[in-house]
């Protein structure tokens, strides 16, 4: 993994935390994005799932991006994730 593709990786996990400070059950946050991220080492993989419309149980994300960190397009994939994950965030970064 490079230097570069890590600090994307480290900026999509915060941005992550940041939408999501707190549970966000929907019964309490509404509508609010829930965001999920795993990370397999073991197959330098990072899962992002975005509910945008908040996560309710079976439902399916809006977005999804799988990072294989060792692969040639990893810093397009963590462009186009970053860049949903940021507008998402101007949007609720105010609200509860």
């Amino acid at each position: 993994m490079t230097d570069a593709i890590r600090q994307k990786i480290l900026w999509i996990m915060e941005l992550a935390l940041l939408l999501n400070p707190t549970r966000t059950k929907h019964e309490i946050t509404d509508n609010k994005p829930t965001i999920f991220v795993w990370q397999s080492g073991h197959i330098s993989n990072i899962e992002i799932r975005i509910y945008a419309q908040g996560w309710k149980p079976d439902d399916f994300p809006e977005k999804k991006f799988d990072i294989d960190y060792s692969d040639d397009d990893s810093e397009k994939v963590c462009d186009e994730c970053i860049a949903y994950l940021e507008s998402l965030y101007a949007e609720w970064e105010d609200k509860p």
